[in-house]
């Protein structure tokens, strides 16, 4: 889940950029403040939030419910307890160290790609 997470996150990276670029705004400042706010708001709804609405169970039977809204409240866990940390809290800490580190890579990468094109 974590991978899936930050694929995510990179394309609506992408998307955003491109989205704030489309704005048109006059001054680098206000675009790049607006670029991260939104790039900010959605990977927290992506990685927190939707983390946390899959895994939790309202008690309710939801395993034949295939669809997307299916998939909210339909978890294992009714309360916050050693057994969701040991799981849901893991892929939350794991894709916040790879969404941490991948600005890092993409740049140590592109670095070599500039390189090796020489």
């Amino acid at each position: 889940f974590s991978l899936v997470v930050v694929a995510v996150n990179v394309l609506l990276q992408f998307l955003l950029k491109t989205m704030t670029e489309w704005e048109g705004y006059k001054n680098e400042g206000r675009r790049i403040t607006s670029e991260i706010l939104k790039l900010y708001m959605l990977q927290f709804l992506i990685t927190g939030l939707l983390l946390l609405l899959i895994n939790l169970s309202t008690g309710g039977d939801r395993a034949d419910d295939n669809s997307f809204l299916g998939l909210l409240f339909g978890g294992a866990y009714s309360k916050f307890n050693s057994s969701w940390y040991l799981n849901v809290g893991y892929s939350i800490v794991l894709t916040m160290i790879i969404s941490i580190t991948n600005p890092i890579l993409r740049s140590f990468l592109n670095y070599f790609w500039i390189g090796l094109r020489r």
